[in-house]
């Protein structure tokens, strides 16, 4: 298994859930990405690169990313860890995203 943390590529299985909305071209990118390094690290380690890049692109820190995840071969178990429920003026959030 995976002991770095963070994501496993199991998105790819997970597109269909309402959470995950949006999230297909981005994937669709780091993919094209992966094509030119698979074989030398996961789709797992080039999703979190390409978004600790993203973060540093966009302005923000500079995040180290250890390498060594594994690809997941299926969707994660979807399960909240807890309820989240917070009201504010302009939305209602009842969910969390899964881990």
């Amino acid at each position: 298994g995976s002991f770095t943390g963070g994501p496993n590529g199991s998105i790819r299985y997970e597109l269909e859930w309402s959470e995950n909305r949006g999230l297909s071209r981005p994937l669709r990118v780091a993919e094209r990405i992966y094509g030119n390094v698979e074989g030398y690290i996961s789709l797992a380690d080039t999703i979190a690169l390409a978004g600790a890049a993203a973060v540093e692109g966009a302005g923000g820190p500079k995040i180290s990313i250890k390498l060594g995840r594994t690809d997941a071969t299926e969707a994660d178990p979807k399960k909240r860890r807890k309820l989240l429920q917070m009201d504010t003026d302009r939305s209602l959030v009842d969910t969390t995203l899964p881990s």
